[in-house]
Formats: C-alpha cells, sequence, structure tokens
C-alpha cells in the first residue's frame, strides 16, 4: 500500500463493497479524483478515523424530549 488507497483498498479496510465505497465517497475523508479515476490519501483518512474514533459519541434525548440547549446530555 502506498500514501493512496483505491476504492478496493478502502472497501478492504471498511469492510464494505466497492459499489458503498462509490456511494459514499464524498461523505469518506481524504476523497479526490485524479483523470476520472478515484483515490483516497491514506494519511488524511486514517487521521481521521482515529479522530472520529476518540470521540465521545453524543446523547441523544429521550423521544419527544426538546433538548435546545444541550441540558439534557
Amino acid at each position: 500500500m502506498g500514501p493512496y488507497l483505491a476504492v478496493e483498498e478502502v472497501a478492504l479496510l471498511f469492510g464494505r463493497s466497492g459499489k458503498w465505497v462509490y456511494s459514499n465517497k464524498e461523505q469518506i475523508p481524504g476523497f479526490f479524483r485524479l483523470a476520472k479515476s478515484i483515490f483516497f490519501d491514506k494519511e488524511i483518512l486514517m487521521s481521521e478515523l482515529k479522530i472520529r474514533a476518540a470521540r465521545k459519541p453524543a446523547r441523544k434525548s429521550p423521544e419527544g424530549v426538546h433538548d435546545a440547549h444541550g441540558l439534557l446530555s
């Protein structure tokens, strides 16, 4: 693996299909096009995944409860 990942490599990394990666490419960090091909910058992708993995998950408000000021989290 070099500094850039192809669709198939990202699919393998995520345990998804290549079709899923194509469909979600805009939401995957490090995405770029080169000569009509799709690639992902490995460093950007892995860095963003580490940041997201370390982030504390947001708590959802109970159904029907409005929490405009974030006081229930």
